[in-house]
C-alpha cells in the first residue's frame, strides 16, 4: 500500500514529460523552412533564434523583406539562414561587419532566426542577442585601417561619362552607375573598411563581378575601371560590441 503514491507520482511525472514532448514536437514541426526564406505564409509573431539547420554555403546569411501584415500595415519581417552571431549583430545595428569591433572569444556556430512582430524588429533581434549571448553594442568614433579608394587612371576607357539614359546591369556589365556602387560590395567582400576618395560623381559603363571575394580579383576588375584601394588610417564611426558582465 505505501508503494502506490509513488507509482502514481512516477506515472504523473511521465505523463507531463510526454506531454511536453508531444508539444516540442509540434512545435518543431509547425516551424517550417520555408518561414526562414520569409514566405508570405510565414506567420506574424515570430521571434526565435535556433541553431542552424543545413543550408548551403551560397543561402547562408540576413534577410528582409517588406510585408502587408493581418492589420493591413506595411511591416518589415527579418531572418537569418546559417548566420554567424557577428551576422546577426550587424544586422540587429544595421553596421556593416567592417565596421564593428567584436569582443575575442565569439561563438563560432552557425544560427537560423526570424522576427516577424510588426515593428522593432532590430530591437528585438537586439533584446534576444543579449538575451541568449550577453552582447551589447554602443557606437564610438575610432581612429582605424581603412582601404581608400582612389582614381589612378583618370583617362580608362570605364571612366567615360555614360551615353546609356537607363541603369541596368546585365551578365556582368552595369550600365550608367557611379562608382560609388562598389564600395559596400568591396567592403562586404574584404570585411575591411572601403571610404570613397574618387571624387566621382558621374555615370559610368563597367563590367563588375560582384561574386568574387578575394582581394586579387577585386583589385584587377578595380584596375580595369582605373581605380584601386590605399590603405590608409581614418577616424570611423564604428560599433563597439561588449559583453555585459
Amino acid at each position: 500500500m505505501k508503494a502506490k503514491p509513488a507509482i502514481v507520482i512516477v506515472v504523473a511525472l511521465f505523463v507531463v514529460v510526454l506531454a511536453g514532448f508531444v508539444m516540442h514536437r509540434h512545435r518543431a514541426s509547425s516551424l517550417k523552412e520555408v518561414y526562414f526564406v520569409l514566405d508570405p505564409k510565414t506567420p506574424e509573431g515570430l521571434t526565435l533564434i535556433r541553431p542552424a539547420h543545413f543550408v548551403p554555403p551560397d543561402l547562408r546569411g540576413n534577410y528582409a523583406q517588406e510585408f502587408t501584415n493581418s492589420a493591413g500595415k506595411r511591416t518589415v519581417y527579418m531572418a537569418g539562414r546559417g548566420a554567424t552571431v557577428p551576422e546577426m549583430i550587424s544586422a540587429a545595428y544595421q553596421f556593416s561587419r567592417a565596421r564593428i569591433i567584436f569582443p575575442p572569444d565569439m561563438p563560432t556556430n552557425r544560427f537560423d532566426y526570424l522576427v516577424t512582430v510588426p515593428d522593432k524588429q532590430h530591437e528585438q533581434l537586439q533584446a534576444m542577442i543579449r538575451e541568449r549571448w550577453g552582447y551589447t553594442a554602443h557606437p564610438d568614433k575610432r581612429e582605424i585601417e581603412v582601404l581608400s579608394m582612389r582614381v589612378v587612371r583618370p583617362d580608362a576607357p570605364a571612366l567615360r561619362v555614360s551615353t546609356n539614359t537607363v541603369q541596368r546591369y546585365a551578365r556582368g556589365r552595369l550600365s550608367r552607375y557611379n562608382v560609388s556602387i562598389l564600395i559596400w560590395p568591396t567592403e562586404n567582400r574584404l570585411q575591411q573598411p572601403v571610404v570613397n576618395d574618387t571624387h566621382l560623381t558621374n555615370y559610368y559603363d563597367f563590367n563588375w563581378n560582384f561574386m568574387l571575394r578575394d582581394r586579387a580579383s577585386i583589385d584587377r576588375m578595380l584596375d580595369n575601371i582605373g581605380l584601386a584601394l590605399e590603405p590608409r588610417r581614418q577616424e570611423l564611426n564604428v560599433l563597439v560590441v561588449e559583453k555585459a558582465p
